[in-house]
């Protein structure tokens, strides 16, 4: 057999040039009941919530699975490492839990100048400031590349709308600076708006816009074997 026949090459045609192969995107993923989504919620105080909620629709599902639980730690945030480090945690937890997807939320605490663990040279100064949210993108930005490393796609459930204007418009700064490190990560990070798990009856409907919402933002996955 030719090299040609080996590979299927068409010939070409005399007077023409052959046209440049084009490579085929990769494809999705694809998640069956034998090989199910691993699926891991992490985060402040704010995760606990929508993060079980998350969870318990999970459950519901042939090709998702929620491995580690809900890592919620109260009154924690990526400005004070000091008090729990979320950079070592996340690190340790994907590599030991290997999840897919990744459910982030962080910032509650964060919507203060103060921090710690600053790199030699850099100060603080306001918070909102220029020098701050360079700090806090590093930060954020940082957690999203150590899961996308990991072979996890990110979904960062943004900040809520509270009943305080101030504390509000903080947390708009906060949502900011996330979802313009989100965008630098098109297809494996995804900001996702909080009022979804505001809706009554949370449960497998939500979980499947949300998975919609990851797989359209995100164009990663594809569940198959069932309804998710």
């Amino acid at each position: 057999a030719t090299l040609a026949q080996n590979f299927m090459l068409d010939k070409p045609v005399k007077g023409t040039t052959p046209k440049p192969a084009v490579a085929k995107p990769p494809g999705k993923p694809k998640f069956t009941p034998k090989k199910k989504l691993r699926l891991w919620v992490a985060g402040d105080s704010l995760v606990i919530t929508p993060g079980y909620s998350i969870v318990r629709a999970a459950g519901g599902s042939p090709v998702i699975e929620s491995v580690g639980g809900v890592d919620g730690q109260v009154a924690t945030g990526l400005t004070r490492p000091d008090v729990f480090n979320w950079f070592e945690e996340i690190r340790t937890q994907v590599k030991k839990l290997k999840p897919n997807v990744v459910v982030l939320n962080f910032g509650g605490n964060d919507d203060k100048a103060y921090m710690t663990g600053l790199p030699e040279g850099v100060e603080i100064g306001d918070f909102g400031d220029a020098a701050w949210r360079r700090e806090y993108a590093r930060r954020a930005g940082g957690l999203m590349d150590v899961a996308n490393r990991a072979g996890a796609h990110v979904v960062w459930i943004g900040l809520p709308q509270t009943r305080s204007q101030e504390q509000t418009a903080r947390f708009d700064v906060v949502n900011a600076v996330v979802l313009k490190e989100a965008r630098k990560r098109e297809g494996k990070v995804l900001l996702l708006d909080p009022a979804l798990f505001e809706l009554p009856n949370f449960r497998m409907g939500a979980l499947q816009m949300v998975l919609q919402q990851i797989a359209l933002g995100g164009a990663m996955i594809a569940l198959c074997g069932g309804s998710t």
